[in-house]
């Protein structure tokens, strides 16, 4: 029940990197219905991707080394939709140890999009923001004034 509420993706990987098990949330955000990703490896049916685009050999993969280093990664990647879009996601992989070795992981990850997309608006404002010569007023809702530039 937690998997099927869980408002991330969730899934996880035997030691050859196939799905054990995918959550509902999981699947929505790559674009594939859970049945599709059970028993298969996600290297070879959806795979991380550099934000170049260009594919991570599996050796590269930060998410396969987790399966074979036994040591949790976390970080920010690029995972391929069904559709072939790219979504960067902020994700946690960690090892499922039997004895000190990893026999599969467990991977949550979260679509930052819209995150990501709200930094750049930031920061493009703070550009605007600093660079210009002209005066600048921001204010809140009820007419505040939050922040002035060139005043």
């Amino acid at each position: 029940m937690i998997l099927e509420a869980a408002g991330e993706g969730v899934f996880g990987l035997d030691s050859e990197g196939r799905h054990t098990f995918v959550n509902p949330r999981a699947a929505e955000l790559l674009g594939f219905e859970a049945e599709e990703l059970i028993g298969k490896r996600s290297h070879e049916t959806w795979h991380y991707r550099h934000e170049d685009g260009s594919d991570y050999p599996d050796h590269d993969c930060p998410i396969y080394s987790v399966l074979h280093s036994g040591v949790m990664r976390q970080g920010v990647e690029y995972f391929v939709r069904k559709d072939g879009t790219m979504i960067p996601v902020d994700y946690v992989a960690t090892p499922l140890l039997d004895r000190g070795h990893a026999n599969g992981a467990v991977v949550t990850f979260n679509d930052i999009s819209e995150r990501l997309a709200a930094e750049e608006y930031q920061r493009q404002a703070t550009t605007v923001f600093e660079s210009t010569n002209d005066g600048i007023i921001v204010t809140d809702a009820e007419g505040k004034i939050r922040l002035h530039s060139g005043l």
